[in-house]
């Protein structure tokens, strides 16, 4: 049964390339979704399950309790991507680069990719979208589209190049995160600064006004 399943591995995490790619959530050529079993797995699964693997907090404990993968494929997981000494952050760690290199791995079962999905989804992983090849999940367009609207400048400007930075204020305000790419100076790069600051700014804000 291993050997059938394999092609339909194997066929579902090419698309994780495809999510990584500049050109990610606009139209395909290709399916966009591919089933493995009585499983059904988007761009945006694969790339979330990816995360989940390449984090080093998904260690082996957090892989078979929290997220229910079993004993032999959260073992796997962790080896490959620790590498021979079996520590994350050292020079031979081995990260899952694309899907060929999950699927590849013999005790990574259908349960253990269910679970996978599963978790990543859970965690908000798995991006709603890909926008000049940075991937936003939902709670990041939430708030990075927040950040965009509100922010003072000085708090922009410490995030973003001044010139990105300046150019959201004048341009404000934004009905939509594509309405943010339009503006000078918000290339990849700055619209990766946004969404990674995004998120800190909110835990930051909410804490104030709790507080």
């Amino acid at each position: 049964m291993r050997a059938a399943q394999r092609p339909l591995m194997l066929s579902l995490f090419l698309l994780a390339l495809s999510a990584c790619s500049p050109d990610a959530g606009q139209d395909h050529a290709g399916p966009s979704t591919v089933a493995s079993d009585t499983l059904l797995f988007d761009h945006s699964t694969v790339l979330g399950m990816l995360r989940l693997s390449n984090d080093a907090a998904s260690d082996l404990t957090f892989l078979m309790d929290a997220v229910g993968v079993a004993n032999a494929p959260a073992d796997a997981i962790v080896r490959h991507r620790q590498g021979d000494d079996r520590v994350d952050g050292t020079w031979d760690d081995d990260p899952f680069d694309d899907g060929f290199e999950l699927s590849d791995l013999v005790d990574v079962d259908a349960d253990a990719l269910h679970a996978l999905a599963t978790a990543a989804h859970a965690l908000d992983l798995c991006p709603d979208l890909v926008l000049e090849g940075v991937d936003f999940t939902r709670a990041q367009l939430e708030a990075a589209l927040l950040l965009a609207n509100t922010a003072p400048l000085a708090q922009l400007d410490g995030a973003l190049d001044s010139r990105a930075a300046e150019s959201l204020v004048v341009g404000r305000p934004y009905d939509s995160i594509f309405d943010v790419a339009e503006r000078p100076r918000m290339g990849p790069a700055s619209l990766e600064d946004l969404r990674d600051f995004a998120s800190e700014w909110l835990d930051d804000a909410d804490g104030t006004s709790g507080g």
